[in-house]
């Protein structure tokens, strides 16, 4: 009903930003159950991971570099929650990262009993304090970001929560090394 077209168009993006965060919120509080429900299948992980590319980030295909063991690996996953998972942290790299830091890496492999998927990036990286608040809900590293410059808080969070209901971790890894690095470790059931 607003008449003024820069009023409807900054109400409505208001409106979309709270859907996402209502959206994110729901999600969490069903992953935070004790006994979140997962709908796993078996998945194969590179097909997974062409399609996030594909579907998410062909725009930065070009910034991701994929590393994918000799052989196939497929696993019994939550395949959408996974596919959010690691949307998050790609997102999170691409977004902290310039392209002239060079590529974003996505690596992937089969260790013992696990699946571990590791995200890292050359950006600025994280301090020792603000790697102690990972995966805290609304919680930015950058206290200068806001709604405006993208982000809710919400997406390391939903990306630990998924890691758990999968009875895995998800841990920034190499703290002292240049840009971030996250490991994700998910059993092999």
């Amino acid at each position: 009903f607003l008449e003024d077209e820069e009023q409807r168009n900054d109400m409505k993006a208001e409106i979309v930003e709270m859907e996402k965060i209502v959206a994110a919120l729901l999600e969490a509080e069903r992953l935070s159950v004790r006994h979140a429900k997962l709908v796993r299948t078996d998945v194969v992980v590179g097909e997974l991971i062409s399609e996030l590319i594909d579907d998410f980030f062909s725009r930065d295909r070009e910034r991701i570099e994929v590393h994918e063991p000799d052989k196939p690996i497929s696993a019994s996953i939550d395949e959408a929650r996974i596919t959010l998972l690691l949307k998050n942290l790609l997102s999170n790299a691409l977004r902290y990262s310039k392209p002239e830091d060079g590529p974003i890496e996505l690596i992937y492999c089969k260790e013992d009993s696990e699946l571990v998927f590791t995200v890292r990036d050359r950006g600025p990286g994280l301090s020792r304090e603000q790697a102690e608040h990972i995966g805290e809900p609304f919680y930015r590293s950058d206290p200068s970001r806001d709604r405006a410059s993208g982000g809710t808080g919400l997406g390391l969070y939903l990306a630990m929560l998924i890691a758990r209901a999968h009875q895995g971790t998800l841990e920034l890894v190499d703290i002292d090394s240049p840009g971030a690095c996250f490991e994700i470790r998910l059993p092999l059931v």
